[in-house]
This record gives structure tokens, sequence and C-alpha cells, in this order.
């Protein structure tokens, strides 16, 4: 192997994903704790990667004990469940023995490509999923669902990563009318509860990206702002949890918590499943199918349309709010426009 064949932790664990997926014929479902569901198991008849290696479609059809590979059309070799089972296995007895972040080569890993015939982890750059699969029997099922593959193994991944998309905007306004712009030192958090010791008001006024804040708007006309005032609400406190800043953002009136959690945690599904600040969506529900989730014991389970309200608790649950770099995505420093002094906060997601 070559230096280039040297992945992390979560690259590796996506081709655990898929043959341990195959290997199977399916998977169980994941309940909100991203746990088994008893009596749960999903069918998949056949599993599709479009454009993963050199730009061909490959797709993998589980019947019989046996997974058969097909190559944009042509089939091209047939492997066994048992061997898929066998060397998904050590694969990931691999990844339990690496937990570091550092890339590392693994001959397991190596040996399951060759098996599913792919000659990279990479899926094609152009899709926001890994995978599309069928579900039910081959004769019952028709339409291809897309799903990413999330890992628990290795460090804490990040679930929305920060750029300049992600940034929110807020008024910095004085009970005296005064202009003048604040300077911040290092401390982000620091600096911003010294304007509301100040008595300072600040206000949510919109986001630098117009593509984020419009397909937030596709979810709830009001999530652009529960969004801000939760960031807002994350410089008053040192835990950044969802399930604390939420909860602190929303405290006064019970029906209205209610109600901005469940928009909060139908965005973070949506997340989840494939929505990015950049990428244009026309607002329908089917266009992120679903999620393939490794799990430390060794499998995978599945969250999909019929169990997403588990899946938005979990990542509610495990979720919280962080910033990326303040030089890099050009926030965190007050800045005055048009005789109005403005701010900006940054939005980056990752797992607790």
């Amino acid at each position: 192997m070559t230096r280039s064949d040297a992945k992390n932790v979560g690259e590796w664990s996506e081709v655990f994903a898929l043959g341990q997926l195959l290997s199977k014929g399916g998977a169980d479902s994941a309940d909100e704790t991203l746990g088994r569901i008893q009596n749960s198991f999903v069918r998949t008849s056949a599993v599709k990667i479009p454009g993963g290696d050199n730009g061909t479609d490959l797709i993998y059809f589980s019947a019989g004990g046996n997974v058969r590979i097909q190559v944009d059309g042509s089939d091209t070799a047939v492997v066994s469940s048992s061997d898929l089972a066998s060397k998904s296995k050590a694969l990931f007895e691999k990844l339990v023995a690496n937990p570091s972040g550092r890339a590392f080569r693994s001959t397991e890993g190596e040996a399951l490509l060759r098996a599913l015939r792919k000659s990279s982890v990479a899926t094609s750059s152009t899709s926001r999923h890994d995978l599309l699969v069928k579900f039910g029997d081959s004769r019952s099922s028709s339409r291809w669902t897309p799903l990413s593959i999330k890992s628990k193994l290795g460090g804490q991944p990040t679930l929305l990563n920060a750029s300049g998309s992600t940034n929110f905007l807020f008024e910095i306004k004085s009970s005296s009318g005064s202009s003048s712009v604040p300077r911040f030192g290092q401390s982000l958090k620091t600096d911003m509860r010294s304007l509301f010791g100040q008595g300072k008001v600040i206000q949510y006024q919109g986001m630098d990206s117009s593509q984020f804040e419009a397909n937030l708007r596709k979810i709830d006309p009001k999530l652009p702002s529960l969004l801000g005032k939760c960031l807002l609400e994350t410089t008053k406190h040192r835990k950044s949890s969802f399930d604390f800043i939420v909860p602190s953002t929303f405290a006064g009136d019970r029906r209205t918590h209610e109600t901005n959690t469940k928009t909060i945690k139908k965005f973070l599904g949506y997340v989840a499943r494939g929505l990015t600040p950049s990428a244009k969506w026309d607002g329908r529900s089917d266009d992120f199918g679903g999620i393939l989730y490794v799990v430390p014991e060794g499998d995978v389970l599945l969250f999909t349309a019929r169990n997403v309200n588990a899946l938005e608790d979990y990542l509610f649950n495990n979720l919280k709010f962080e910033y990326g770099s303040r030089d890099r995505h050009e926030f965190g420093t007050p800045f005055a426009r048009d005789g109005r002094v403005f701010v900006k906060l940054n939005l980056q997601i990752r797992f607790t």
C-alpha cells in the first residue's frame, strides 16, 4: 500500500458500513439513544454508489446469501455474504484498535475494498450522500433512497462545518445612542458578556449567506432568527450543548419553547441527512433519505423516514454549538456600517 492508502477512522468506517450492510442484506432501525430497536430489521435489495470509482456506477444486489456486483450495468462479480461479513468484522476490529484521529493503513480495509470491487474509499465529490439503497425485496422496491454514513467510532465529528456561509449578523445597540465600535480581544465570549454587562442590546439582523438563509426558511420562516438567538445565548454560558442552550434561549413561554425546539430538531435532522449551506434546496423533504450509523457494538443501524423523530431526538441530545476560526471566517470583530455597529457570530455544530 502507498501513503495515499492511509485513511482515518471515519473514512474506514464508511467501508465497514457498506460491507456490513451488504453482508446482512439490510440493518436494524435505531432509537433516540442510538440503540437497536428489536424486530425492526429493514431489508435492502440493492445498494448503489453513483460515480464511485472513476465516474462509474457500482450497484450491489443482495439475494440468496450472495451479493452480485454490477459496474455501469454489467455484472462483474459475485461475492458471498459470509465472506463480506468476515472481512467487515476484521476491519471493525482494526478500527477499534486505532481510535486516534490519525490516518492509518489497513490491510483488512483493502481486502474488503477488493471484495467490493472498489478502488477507493471516496464516493463521488458531486454527491451529498454516500449511498443509494432500495428497501424491501427486488419486486416491491423501485425507488432509490439516499443514505449518509455516520460513525460513533473515533473522535467527535462535526455535523455542520463552519464557513463564511454560517455567519449570523447582529446589531449592537447602546441606550445612549453611541455608535462607537467596541474593541474585542481573544475571548469572544468574554467580550460579548462585557457588552451585556454594559447594558448593550444585541439583536439578530440576518445571515451572510442568502442561500443558507433561504434553505432554513423552507424548514420554518422563523428558523434563521431562532438559530441566531441560540447563537447569541451561547455567548452567555460555558455549556453549549443544544439540550442546554435551546431551553435557556426560549425559557419564557412553554408552548413557544416546545414549538421552537421541534423546529430546531427538524433542522438538525435535515443537516444530518444532507442539507448544506451552499446547495440550493427546493424544500422537498424526500430529497434527504436517511442515515446508516456505525455503532461501537460492531454493527450498523438505520435512521429512515420511519424513525426520523428518533434521529432528531438523538441529535438534539448529542450535539453542541461551536465557532469556527475567527480569522478564516471573518466573524467576532465588531464593525461600523452606515452609522450602526454590528458583530457576526459563527455556527458550527459538533457531536459531544
